[in-house]
């Protein structure tokens, strides 16, 4: 959709990080991409923090993630 309003992607610059959890691969990352007609666009992810619906929530697998009786 992006593509088709702003036209094709012209740059990228990425940043990725460990620094959350400190493991040997990234745990964060951010976008920045730069379109056509000039427009920008950004995108951040992040693997953690743990979201209410997470499988290691859920399951009670990772003892890291604080339990809460229901």
């Amino acid at each position: 959709l992006l593509r088709h309003l702003c036209g094709e992607v012209r740059e990228v610059q990425a940043l990725a990080g460990n620094a959350i959890r400190g493991l040997p691969n990234e745990d964060n990352i951010a976008l920045l991409l730069r379109f056509a007609n000039g427009a920008l666009g950004s995108l951040t992810g992040c693997d953690a923090a743990a979201a209410p619906w997470s499988w290691e929530l859920a399951a009670g697998e990772n003892p890291v993630y604080p339990r809460q009786a229901e």
